[in-house]
């Protein structure tokens, strides 16, 4: 790895000097880069936290809605019965 590295450094340092304005420059570029970034992925998660949170209500209700209909369909039977042995 430390031939690597000094592979890399002396391509791009060929003098062997380490350029800091070079370097301080570019480390603001990429802070900047990221911040952009990092701006999008906020708007993006914020997003997505609110449609889940809609999933979330959506599937609610319908499990609800299933739920209140199978109890209408198991109570029909049953009042149909209790008529017939009313009417008996």
């Amino acid at each position: 790895q430390f031939y690597a590295a000094r592979r890399k450094l002396t391509g791009e340092f060929p003098d062997g000097k380490v350029d800091m304005k070079k370097l301080s420059d570019e480390y603001d570029e990429l802070e900047q880069a990221h911040n952009t970034t990092y701006g999008e992925f906020k708007t993006v998660r914020d997003d997505l936290h609110r449609l889940w949170k809609v999933k979330s209500c959506v599937d609610t209700a319908a499990r609800f809605n299933e739920r209140t209909e199978e109890q209408k369909l198991q109570n029909r039977p049953q009042t149909r019965q209790k008529k017939e042995e009313l009417s008996r």
